[in-house]
């Protein structure tokens, strides 16, 4: 069955997007009780940790669902790889980075001693500077799809209207 289903996951990547979807929602069950608290400037935000589990979710599942519905027009695989495995990695990218500084933060807040120790935090344009660098790579990642998308619905029709 394990060789079945990495055969599949080698000839169609894109039903891992599927299955981080999936897992993302798994994930959204078991955390429902549990709380993020995030703090800009001089807001203090309390939200569910499954409310910040469900837009990857979605993502991941509209991504998904576009590549089952044009997986005829995609040619390369090795872009259909690249596609995949950069959307799956900035996630976690992104929640290691979020998560490291809110530990930082909160310890060098909590362990700081006036006198003898000091506390280095992130300022607001750089934690700017972060947010900005993920999304970019976020939208770069996902303009990997829809180039390969031009091109192969491109090179699609030249086909059809060579014939």
């Amino acid at each position: 069955m394990f060789k079945t289903f990495t055969g599949a996951i080698k000839r169609r990547p894109y039903h891992l997007l599927l299955l981080a979807a999936l897992l993302a929602f798994v994930l959204s069950l078991f955390m429902y009780n549990r709380q993020v608290d995030i703090h800009l400037y001089d807001t203090y935000i309390v939200t569910s940790a499954t409310f910040l589990l469900w837009p990857p979710m979605l993502f991941f599942t509209i991504i998904g669902l576009l590549y089952l519905s044009l997986h005829r027009f995609l040619p390369r695989k090795t872009l259909t790889w690249l596609h995949v495995i950069l959307t799956l990695a900035t996630l976690p990218i992104a929640i290691i980075i979020v998560y490291w500084y809110q530990e930082f933060a909160s310890s060098a807040i909590t362990f700081v001693q006036p006198a003898t120790t000091t506390a280095i935090l992130l300022q607001p344009q750089q934690q700017l500077f972060i947010a900005a660098g993920i999304a970019l790579v976020i939208v770069g990642t996902q303009l990997i799809f829809i180039g390969h998308l031009i091109y192969g619905i491109t090179n699609y029709f030249l086909k059809k209207q060579a014939l």
